[in-house]
């Protein structure tokens, strides 16, 4: 599936190279094809065998010569399809004009891939085409199919499903704009890379909330071996900010809901065919749920689900589609060239706009040479006519900009509406002033525009400044002077004057850094010699792509004691300017490569900004920034950086020897294990979280050392502790195991704390998983006698060979099959196992071991029991608590028993339904080493049993319902569960007099309606939650603790829930060493004065900073930065 993604994106790659000759090189050629679009048949399309088919491309004609109605459309090679070997233009097609051409073509007989290419040849029967020498051929590509049967329509049925969102039901169809999410029909859908879909589809727009969805439950569909669920997904066709989850979900008759297949989609100009095969559903009822869900801002999500249908093979002479199947539709007239002079605009009556507002892309706005940017015009309906979605924006005259010829209107405008529409271009590729003029056509094909007489176009306008972009990315040393330079003093000239006391800029071709050594082409910055000056480069707008990076060695100048901060700040559309990177720089003697992650602006334009700051005052504020470029992933390499820095991430793992005795740790839910020392401890952990603490040498001044493991679904995939650190921190991609990180560093500090951190991150099946690595550390001073400060880079070393034993579990997807057919139920075991001793109330499983260790047998003992009292065990000797699997709750219990050397370690599950408890004793059986002669080594219990929970992970009840004859929309119910119970005191991060150790614990409310007021008890204590929304989740806390804890969730039964048997959870809580006391006011305020008196300005400019890192230092009622605050006392106190 990704490989042709893959392939797709590597021939949209080509295409956009070879249709981007430059102008003179193209003019020399006299006959010369440039490809414009596929107006039907679209690459990949599907054919039934023997089908006929119109294929129409539009291209255009970019050489010198007229192509008259002697030149014609002849066969190049490939497979023929039936095709004439050459056919005559319509019309005459002048330079610079524009000519659709269609040919009539059948689809060949056995189902494959085929491909036709053509060309055009002139009146002299020499053969032309498209790129440089334009001897290349344009092709059209089908897959023939075979012959199938549409059993159940999507689109035709789209109104007997139940539709809802984060807001609630939503009608179908709904309505356009509507902000809780809307779907609706759409006959013939405009995809993403501006071709037309024939048949039907969806489109389907989102909550629009941060992350948020539409749905729709279809009614029950009894699936037969074979079944395939066929559906095209993409973005609509100018939904540019479109990045969405397409996601088909299934509710098994026993109600639990399960995914079948998702796809994630950014508007990248291509659209994806899904071909699901429904055979491990083979038998079943289910309802199948088409998901769409929004990555982050849901406000550019609009999405198409393309004739989604479930398909059936038939016989030879397959039946009608139904109905609802809208065929292709009768090609229209061949259209008249679009060239130059633009057609004359005849006002058409009812149709009439008029320019609201550049949304995007004012005039005059710069780019640099090639750049991508989307131009966004704000219009009104000022006429009397209704703007459907049939409406299209057209290219009219002037600078196309590699823009498309048309494109539709995103929704529909009512007389008086305004509407905004969007039109990706790319800038030419030389420095000048270029303008585009864009025309209105109605259904009719009748152009419309502006003004008095609704005939004038309206236009993009824009400035290419600057040199073509290095490495398909942007150099900001050759783009010096393409910037807008300032400072307090105003606007600069550029390049500057070195020494001006405004503030200057210069390029250096061999700067010499602060470390000694020569660096590559960069540019010398002086701020504005005042206190706490600044110098800004203003550069032209910028559009990031995925994987792009800013890089650069920043450091101050050789022999300049510099004291200052570079930023990387970016200016949006709207003006809105934020700071996306920073670094704090003195002249140590050492420099700092920064590599920062440009991904969280993927797809905006922009223009960004180099900031220099100074840290009072600027005298001797020289800063390099050394080879500042925007590097683009899978683009040419940028110019090398020479120096040796004193500090660089290496992008590469090297494994580090393991100790033998490592324990593993095994997260079945998300499929990952990894290795860790014995002496660890896990002090936290639910199925998508954990906390470990990790050894360290006593005695320094490092606090504690751990790990934090999490599972989200969130995009971008990055570490949680992100926010705590300044954007931008280090960051850099490693490759371990074969497994491609996000590797960050960061930290923070306060009130004598330092926390530094590096973070692993990693995405898999639609989940980012993160392994962050913490150093909790103290200032030294904060001790009557300092202890020794740690050594980092010895207690970082088990992050590193952590990390190298990271690897994926695999996933029962070959697994067999367990079904217990007088019960209802089944589970999946691994095929290496055996089966023993099966009756209709029990099942022996014997699974494969690795051998060569002191286990000596790994058992699956199966129990069914009819009318029992309790369904455990009832071994006091076990721990117990309860969990909830695939929406089932089940006790969980684990003991041990031994005798005469062997030792039997028992994990079971335990659960109910109607009057049969089903009982899944798990057992590792297992000799004392000492029994063998030698000793055998001791088994590894964590990575032996992790096959325990995964097999726990497939288990099902069978049995459905009776089918009822017409769809009841289920009830909308609430499911409140417990999250994690800690023993924490009531403030963690310190400890205050008083303060109470207690029980803090989550509760969320996973179902889909709200919750009203409910009671949650620990321990017999009851609190009131004034009720709980959909997805929400409230943290209460618990003065006083007892083990093991006790909490029950709607203690009262008040609520009506959908899951009312995972309100309850008993277990053993571990009790936390309490934190340092914490520093009073009073007594941080005396270490400041202290400092102080002593004239020690640094430290406690030091001390401010970290304490107020979000307000400010307060002295005569007037906040200060901590630099101002520390003038003020030396002016006016001190």
């Amino acid at each position: 599936m990704f490989r042709k993604k893959f392939l797709s994106m590597a021939l949209l790659a080509a295409m956009l190279m070879l249709q981007s000759v430059p102008g003179a090189q193209a003019q020399t050629l006299c006959d010369h094809v440039q490809f414009v679009s596929d107006l039907t048949v679209p690459d990949g399309s599907a054919f039934a065998a023997g089908a006929a088919f119109t294929k129409t491309w539009r291209l255009q004609n970019i050489g010198t010569c007229t192509w008259t109605t002697a030149y014609n459309l002849v066969w190049a090679g490939g497979e023929l399809m039936g095709a004439p070997l050459s056919t005559r233009l319509p019309v005459e097609v002048p330079p610079g004009e524009m000519v659709d051409i269609s040919v009539n073509l059948t689809a060949p007989t056995t189902p494959a891939n085929y491909k036709a290419f053509f060309k055009i040849s002139n009146a002299a029967g020499t053969q032309f085409g498209m790129g440089a020498a334009a001897n290349l051929s344009f092709w059209v590509d089908i897959n023939v199919i075979t012959v199938n049967a549409v059993i159940y329509d999507f689109v035709a049925n789209a109104s007997h499903a139940q539709w809802k969102s984060g807001a609630g039901v939503l009608p179908f169809p709904g309505t356009s704009g509507d902000s809780r999410g809307f779907a609706y029909q759409v006959d013939q859908p405009h995809l993403e890379d501006d071709s037309i879909d024939p048949t039907p589809g969806l489109l389907a727009v989102p909550q629009n909330k941060f992350n948020g969805y539409i749905q729709a439950a279809y009614p029950e569909f009894e699936v037969q071996q074979g079944d395939h669920l066929q559906t095209l997904v993409n973005c609509e066709f100018g939904a540019t900010r479109c990045y969405v989850t397409f996601r088909m979900d299934y509710i098994q008759s026993n109600g639990v809901q399960r995914t079948l297949w998702s796809w994630k989609e950014a508007y990248d100009k291509r659209f994806y065919r899904a071909d699901i095969d429904l055979s491990s559903l083979a038998g079943q009822k289910v309802r199948f749920v088409f998901m769409l869900l929004s990555s982050g801002s849901a406000s550019g999500d609009r999405a198409i689900w393309g004739s989604p249908r479930i398909v059936r093979a038939g016989s030879s002479q397959p039946p009608a589609p139904p109905a609802t199947l809208t065929p292709l539709p009768p090609l229209p007239p061949t259209a008249t060239p679009i060239g130059q002079p633009p057609p004359t605009i005849v006002p058409s009556g009812c149709d009439k706009a008029a320019f609201v507002a550049d949304a995007t892309v004012p005039d005059g706005t710069i780019f640099s040479p090639g750049a991508a940017f989307t131009k966004t015009w704000r219009l009104r309906n000022d006429g009397s006519c209704t703007w459907t979605t049939s409406y299209k924006l057209i290219y009219y005259s002037g600078e196309a900009m590699g823009a498309p010829t048309a494109v539709n209107l995103p929704w529909t405008a009512t007389p008086g509406q305004t509407v905004d529409i969007s039109v990706n271009m790319v800038a030419p590729g030389t420095v000048g002033k270029y303008r585009g003029y864009w025309i209105l056509a109605n259904t009719n094909g009748q152009y419309f525009g502006i003004g008095a007489g609704a005939t004038d176009p309206i236009w993009v306008e824009i400035n290419v400044a600057g040199e073509a972009p290095i490495g398909t990315g942007y150099d900001f040393s050759s783009n010096l002077c393409s910037a807008e330079w300032r400072s307090g003093a105003g606007i600069l000239p550029c390049p500057g004057t070195d020494g001006s006391r405004n503030g200057f800029v210069i390029k250096l071709d061999a700067p010499k850094l602060e470390d000694g050594s020569t660096g590559t082409p960069g540019l010398l910055a002086a701020p504005q010699n005042r206190w706490n000056g600044y110098i800004q480069g203003f550069y032209p707008t910028f559009t990031v792509q995925p994987g792009d990076k800013f890089q650069a060695t920043v450091g101050c100048e050789y022999g300049a004691a510099c004291h200052l901060t570079f930023r990387l700040d970016y200016m949006t559309a709207s003006g809105h300017i934020a700071t996306f990177w920073q670094w704090r720089e003195q002249n140590e003697g050492k420099v700092y490569n920064a590599n920062v992650d440009l991904t969280p602006l993927t797809g905006r334009s922009v223009r960004f900004i180099l900031t220099i700051l100074a840290t009072g005052t600027a005298a001797n504020d020289r800063a390099l920034w050394g080879s500042p470029r925007i590097v683009r992933a899978g683009g040419g390499t940028p110019p090398p950086v020479t120096i040796t820095p004193t500090f660089t991430p290496t992008p590469t793992q090297t494994p580090i020897p393991l100790p033998n005795d490592w324990l593993t740790y095994t997260n079945t839910s998300f499929g990952f294990q990894f290795k860790y020392p014995p002496q660890a401890q896990i002090s936290e952990e639910d199925f998508n979280a954990l906390r470990m603490d990790l050894p360290f040498v006593p005695g320094t001044n490092l606090r504690e050392k751990y790990l934090q493991v999490s599972a989200r679904v969130v995009d971008p995939c990055q570490s949680p502790l992100s926010s705590t650190s300044r954007p931008g921190s280090p960051t850099e991609t490693v490759v371990i195991n074969g497994i491609s990180f996000l590797k960050q560093t960061g930290g923070d500090a306060g009130v004598g704390h330092l926390h530094e951190w590096v973070g692993y991150s990693t995405t898999h099946n639609n989940t980012c998983i993160s392994m962050d690595f913490m150093l909790h550390s103290l200032n030294a001073g904060n001790f009557e006698t300092p202890p020794p400060v740690f050594d980092k880079a010895a207690e970082s070393v088990v992050f590193t060979q952590m990390m190298s034993t990271f690897g994926w579990v695999a996933q029962p997807g070959d697994w067999l099959t367990y079904t217990n057919a007088t019960y209802g139920f089944e589970i999946k075991y691994p095929p290496q196992s055996e089966r023993f001793f099966e009756t209709p109330n029990s099942i022996l499983i014997r699974m494969p071991i690795v051998p060569g260790t002191n286990l000596v047998e790994k058992y699956l003992q199966l129990l069914v029991q009819e009318n029992y009292e309790t369904c455990m065990l009832l071994d006091p000797e076990t721990d117990r608590q309860f969990v909830v699997i695939n929406g089932i709750t089940f006790v969980k219990e684990t003991g041990i028993s031994q005798g005469a050397g062997q030792i039997r370690k028992t994990t079971t599950f335990s659960t109910q339904r109607d009057n049969i408890c089903v009982t899944f004793p798990f057992i590792l059986h297992s000799g004392n080493p000492d029994n063998w002669n030698p000793p055998k080594p001791v088994y590894d219990e964590a990575a032996e049993s992790a096959v325990f929970m995964q097999m726990m992970s497939t288990f099902a009840w069978t049995t459905s319902q009776p089918p009822t004859a017409t769809f009841t929309p289920s009830p909308l119910l609430s499911d409140l569960t417990i999250g994690g119970m800690h023993i924490q005191l009531q403030n963690p991060s310190c400890l205050m007099p008083g303060d109470p150790l207690g029980v803090r614990i989550g509760i969320s409310n996973n179902g889909q309606a709200a919750a009203g007021s409910f009671v949650v008890r620990v321990n017999g204590v009851d609190q009131t939650v004034n009720g709980l929304g959909v997805g929400e989740t409230t943290v209460i806390f618990f003065p006083g603790y007892s083990n093991p804890v006790t909490a029950m969730v709607d203690a009262t039964n008040l609520i009506a829930e959908s899951d009312e048997g995972n309100n309850s959870r008993s277990e053993m809580v571990p009790v936390p060493t309490p934190p340092l006391p914490c520093v009073t006011p009073a007594e941080f305020a005396q270490t400041i004065v202290d400092t102080l008196n002593a004239r020690n300005f640094d430290a406690a400019k030091s001390k401010m900073g970290q304490s107020f890192m979000m307000a400010f230092w307060q002295s005569q009622g007037t906040s200060y930065t901590p630099d101002l605050a520390i003038e003020q006392l030396q002016l006016n106190y001190i």
